[in-house]
């Protein structure tokens, strides 16, 4: 029984150490790979400085005729029969900092007599094409360029004729009437 008793306790610590040799291998060569991963990643990086640098916003300005809101003139409705047109000129300018597309993003009758407004259509057109027999007349009320905008440079002017007519087929009772609308002109930011 000794031969057994002493045989028995030997194979356990041999058992013990191979695993502790092999835990410790592992351990030794996990270690290796990472310190070899370490250097190859830092041969990946690299840093440098950015100089201070200011960021700032455009800004949107838009005036007619030199106005944020403009009252329209030179319009003689006093002269507007049936069949006729007049015709007045608006500057439309860009004074902020960025491109704009321009449009009219609609028009509404404020006030009205005689139920004129039914009868009268607008226009806006370059103001090389002034002639009134050039413009395309379109309901005053709801009238609206948003189809063909103007892109506006930064700094940038343009002269345009608004046209108001009459429909020749106004009735009697229109006469002397007369009619009071609001013009949005609107200006979106272009890329």
């Amino acid at each position: 029984m000794n031969a057994e008793s002493t045989s028995a306790p030997r194979s356990r610590p041999s058992v013990l150490r191979r695993m502790l040799s092999a835990a410790a291998a592992i351990a030794v060569a996990t270690f290796l790979a990472l310190l070899g991963t370490g250097t190859s990643y830092a041969l990946w990086n690299g840093e440098a400085v950015v100089d201070a640098s200011s960021v700032s916003s455009g800004n949107v300005g838009l005036t007619i005729n030199g106005a944020a809101a403009y009252a329209l003139t030179g319009l003689d409705a006093e002269r507007l029969a049936p069949g006729r047109s007049q015709a007045a000129s608006l500057a439309i300018a860009n004074t902020g900092t960025t491109r704009l597309s321009v449009t009219v993003s609609g028009t509404e009758v404020l006030a009205q007599s005689n139920s004129l407004a039914g009868f009268l259509t607008a226009s806006l057109v370059p103001a090389a094409d002034c002639a009134v027999a050039t413009f395309v007349p379109a309901p005053l009320a709801g009238f609206t360029t948003t189809a063909a905008p103007v892109v506006l440079e930064p700094g940038e002017t343009r002269q345009f004729c608004l046209a108001i007519s009459l429909n020749a087929a106004a009735p009697p009772a229109a006469q002397g009437g007369g009619a009071t609308f609001a013009m949005a002109i609107n200006a979106v930011q272009v890329r």
